[in-house]
């Protein structure tokens, strides 16, 4: 069976952006990756996001080093790290 689509939330305030996976199964999620910034969340690739061929992985854009960067995060806890 194909993984759920990694979904995304993000805070009132756009300071905030999680990536979840589902478990559909139990309807529980997990986070798997998480971003903060103290002026906002968002700009080019903001809603870039889904799993890599592997189906343990997803990719995703984050402005983490200051500039939209492709990034992957792991669902064996890894950290997320540039593709």
């Amino acid at each position: 069976m194909a993984p759920r689509p990694p979904c995304w939330g993000r805070s009132a305030d756009n300071k905030d952006r999680w990536i979840f996976a589902l478990d559909p199964a139990t309807g529980k999620t997990r986070v798997l990756a998480h971003d903060h910034d103290d002026a906002w969340i968002d700009g080019p690739g903001a809603f870039t996001l889904g799993w890599m061929k592997n189906g343990r992985e997803v990719y995703f854009q984050s402005e983490r080093t200051g500039l939209f960067a492709p990034l992957r995060g792991s669902l064996g806890g890894r950290r997320d790290r540039a593709l």
